[in-house]
């Protein structure tokens, strides 16, 4: 009876602590580099080459005062569903809420239609299509 009561405590345990910590996205907006730098988070569809493109995920978790724990993230950047580049690491979610963000020279990716995708522990958290004009 007792190795069953702590089974079943550490169980509620490791549910309590591996909801409470799952990062959650509560929004994500792409926007330019020259509106990040205003302070302003102005959704933009359409950038020209001499820009930023800028993408940001914001996260947030209960219970507030805790870290979301590490993940494993990967951001990817398409053109015309190809894969151009991806860079990853392993972050500590800090404290909530939380802002992921990659940035790209519009003029390094070149003309035309792109997608990036921010993923978390394997999941496309957010994804976002765009144009580059010249």
């Amino acid at each position: 009876m007792r190795r069953r009561v702590v089974v079943l405590g550490l169980v509620s345990v490791m549910l309590f602590f591996g909801c409470a910590t799952t990062p959650l996205v509560t929004s994500s907006v792409l926007t330019s580099g020259a509106s990040l730098s205003s302070g302003k988070r102005t959704p933009v569809q359409t950038f020209s080459s001499q820009d930023f493109v800028v993408f940001l995920v914001d996260f947030q978790w209960t219970p507030v005062g805790e870290s979301g724990g590490s993940h494993d993230v990967e951001w990817r950047w398409y053109q015309n569903d190809k894969l151009l580049s991806k860079s990853r690491g392993v972050l500590v979610f800090t404290s909530t809420p939380y802002t992921l963000r990659t940035q790209r020279a519009a003029a390094t990716l070149g003309i035309g239609r792109f997608k990036v995708e921010t993923v978390v522990d394997g999941n496309i958290a957010a994804s976002s299509e765009f144009n580059i004009i010249q």
